[in-house]
């Protein structure tokens, strides 16, 4: 693998260290998600933009689950 495959592999799971247990699920499921992307035949610009949209759509799911969850738990 090329190095910006390595980081785009392992750049979800900063979400471990920011998102708690949430976090962690998906950084991990994305991070799956892009390793298998690495090992496919696509060409190296569609497994680039494929891979930073796994990680901007981890991203994007915690904070969208986070703040659901914040707005359950919140008092009326």
């Amino acid at each position: 693998m090329a190095w910006w495959e390595i980081l785009l592999a392992v750049l979800p799971l900063g979400l471990i260290i920011i998102g708690g247990l949430i976090g962690a699920v998906f950084g991990v499921l994305a991070a799956i998600i892009n390793v298998y992307l690495t090992r496919s035949r696509m060409s190296v610009t569609a497994r680039a933009v494929a891979m930073v949209g796994v990680v901007i759509a981890a991203y994007i799911l915690w904070l969208v689950v986070g703040l659901l969850i914040l707005a359950a738990i919140k008092p009326s």
